[in-house]
């Protein structure tokens, strides 16, 4: 709204100029003119930052969306092995068939994320984090699994419920970046 106001500002003078005999480069107009087209120019830039940071945004909450969907599919499949719905075997199976490849595939397109700012390079290593994190405690239970090392399910759904503490400072991330940015 402000550059449409200085815009209509800068409309006015030119035409007064245009009228009369006024030197518009001798004036302090001139300075206060070329104030608001730096103002402009940079406006611009600033929107084609914002486009980028924007469309970042919208990956990694996709992505984050994701990694939740993994824990919840993990946290599902502990439960059942839990419960004696289906067995540790089954379980192993379940997270080397279905999630770890989910998971990995996750991985490689965070790491391909190139953050286009600071700020969105922190909400980078937190995916990485927890991402990694993710990758760390399945890899543990099918390696526990398959060494009959019954422990290491609860140390994996810890780690699991690690990952889903992320939430909240993912959360408080975006929102700060989308503020700041005014999407």
């Amino acid at each position: 709204m402000k550059i449409i106001k200085y815009g209509l500002l800068i409309l006015s003078v030119l035409s007064l100029s245009a009228c009369s005999s006024f030197n518009a480069e001798d004036s302090p107009i001139k300075e206060f003119t070329d104030t608001i087209n730096e103002t402009v120019s940079n406006s611009s830039n600033i929107l084609e930052g914002a486009n980028d940071v924007l469309t970042y945004v919208q990956g990694t909450q996709q992505s984050f969306q994701e990694i939740m969907n993994i824990s919840g599919e993990w946290t599902e499949v502990f439960n059942a092995a839990t419960n004696g719905e289906i067995t540790n075997e089954q379980l192993a199976s379940k997270v080397t068939n279905e999630i770890l490849p989910l998971n990995e595939e996750l991985k490689a397109q965070i790491e391909n994320f190139v953050p286009p700012t600071d700020a969105t390079g922190v909400i980078n290593d937190l995916l990485l984090n927890a991402v990694a994190t993710q990758q760390e405690a399945l890899v543990d239970v099918v390696n526990g699994i398959q060494t009959g090392d019954y422990s290491v399910l609860n140390q994996a759904n810890k780690l699991m419920t690690e990952v889903q503490g992320f939430e909240g400072e993912f959360t408080t991330m975006i929102q700060d970046i989308i503020s700041e940015y005014g999407f």
